[in-house]
């Protein structure tokens, strides 16, 4: 695993804990089953996972972080050029 990778993981579980992850995804109008198509879980994962009742695994975590990174990233240039 990289180090880029784990920093990845890092921030998901912060983003996870502070209920960030939930806020990027409904800021952005997505529900539970559109992220979970698009990383390849099943909705009531990503229901655990924003509740805490469950810590994503390794790959579906990366898939995940990645993901709301770009949401973050998306966001960022929308304050920017707004």
């Amino acid at each position: 695993m990289r180090i880029s990778d784990l920093e990845r993981l890092r921030w998901l579980r912060s983003a996870l804990a502070s209920g960030e992850a939930r806020d990027l995804r409904v800021r952005h109008r997505l529900s539970q089953a559109e992220i979970a198509a698009v990383i390849h879980v099943g909705q009531p994962t990503v229901s655990l996972w924003e509740s805490g009742k469950v810590t994503p695994r390794t790959a579906a975590a990366l898939r995940y972080a990645r993901l709301l990174r770009r949401l973050q990233e998306n966001q960022a240039a929308e304050r920017s050029t707004a």
